[in-house]
């Protein structure tokens, strides 16, 4: 089977040795597909050689558009045994509901009021990675390359920055500050061009004047409890 790449000009995720096998010789072989390379084709044209050098992600949790926020809540508490970690209100007016069966993690599942008939329910998927210093060039990566940034947000718990992916499916990617205040929080971030020591010591200042603030780990440790707690039927 062999493709013209100036015909179909498709890009593939390619390793940096494959892409040294795919040259302006002609047919080449990658897992027995045959691949006819055009001399003009640039190492840029394929986005897995840019994707290599990017931060290491993990996927956390979904937000879902709820009719009945507190009666899906009531749901997964009792079947999956999630607890509630937090309850607000949104700026746009939403009842915002989120749920965790992991201390580690503050929400695996956001539910938020407000769904319409003809929506879907997914609202964004998230993932973290490791450092802020991670966050910062991921976000630089993707304004470098195009991608819209929808929003960056540092929610006193983690910094979080917003994009969308090619069919407008919203996508957060953050890391935890070390911090909790309750949710959900809103304040301004720019990963862009602020420097790592401005946004930590800007958030510190910020979660220590809130109610309730705490560290990570002694929030990990009282909501550790309460997922036990639910689990054992208390």
């Amino acid at each position: 089977m062999a493709f013209d790449m100036k015909a179909c000009p498709i890009e593939l995720p390619m390793s940096g040795a494959v892409q040294q096998r795919v040259t302006a010789a002609g047919v080449h072989s990658m897992g027995g597909l045959q691949l006819t390379a055009a001399a003009s084709l640039s190492q840029h044209q394929y986005r897995g050689t840019i994707m290599a050098a990017l931060p290491k992600t993990h996927f956390r949790h979904t937000g879902i558009y709820a009719f009945d926020p507190d009666l899906v809540a009531r749901f997964y508490s009792r079947w999956f045994g999630l607890v509630v970690s937090d309850v607000g209100i949104s700026k746009a007016g939403h009842q915002v509901i989120f749920m965790t069966g992991d201390p580690e993690e503050h929400h695996q599942i956001v539910f938020a009021s407000g769904r319409k008939p003809e929506w879907p329910g997914a609202n964004q998927l998230s993932f973290t990675v490791e450092s802020l210093s991670d966050l910062k060039r991921l976000a630089i990566a993707l304004h470098e390359a195009g991608v819209s940034i929808l929003q960056q947000k540092d929610h006193g718990n983690t910094w979080s920055l917003y994009v969308a992916d090619p069919e407008g499916n919203r996508i957060e990617v953050y890391t935890p500050t070390g911090w909790y205040v309750s949710q959900p929080t809103w304040w301004e971030l720019d990963l862009l061009s602020e420097s790592e020591e401005a946004i930590r010591a800007r958030t510190q200042s910020s979660v220590q004047a809130q109610p309730g603030f705490m560290t990570r780990e002694e929030w990990m440790g009282h909501i550790q409890a309460r997922i036990e707690a639910q689990r054992a039927g208390a």
